[in-house]
């Protein structure tokens, strides 16, 4: 298993706020991340749109591809209250969608999320990690999936 966190900051276009694309992701159970012009889920053709559509990095692009189910992803909302999320469906599992590309979180993840608390209640490692300008990174720590696996199993319900 796999840690990873992820910056929920996309630009939509429908005049989202950041709260609202949290409570969007909230309800719906994903994680996502940008990039609408992406629409193919074969990894080869998903880079090709993107780099004929976007100057830019795509490193969380392919990290988004690498994520697997039960690997562990961190967010936080605009009140800096953390969450944990669990990956049940993959990238490849969940289809382009105009709904998703409004709130500029087309390229998403479907999870089962729980609410941690403050970064008191955060390892050091992920809060550091929010720090890094990427919006989806792995976390690279050897102890960090064994504190995730932790923090699950005592606040999952």
């Amino acid at each position: 298993m796999t840690v990873y966190r992820c910056h929920l900051r996309p630009t939509p276009s429908n005049g989202a706020s950041q709260a609202d694309i949290f409570d969007f992701c909230y309800s719906h159970k994903i994680v996502g991340i940008g990039w609408p012009a992406v629409k193919s889920r074969d990894e080869a053709q998903a880079e090709e749109e993107f780099r004929a559509n976007y100057d830019t990095n795509i490193s969380s692009l392919r990290a988004m591809m690498k994520i697997e189910c039960g690997d562990y992803i961190w967010i936080h909302d605009t009140h800096d209250v953390y969450y944990l999320c669990k990956v049940v469906r993959t990238w490849k599992e969940i289809p382009h969608s105009e709904e998703y590309a409004e709130y500029d979180i087309s390229n998403c993840l479907g999870v089962d999320m729980i609410m941690v608390g403050n970064c008191d209640q955060v390892p050091e490692k992920v809060l550091a990690s929010f720090t890094t300008p990427p919006t989806l990174q792995r976390i690279n720590d050897d102890g960090i999936a064994d504190v995730s696996s932790y923090i699950w199993s005592v606040k999952h319900k």
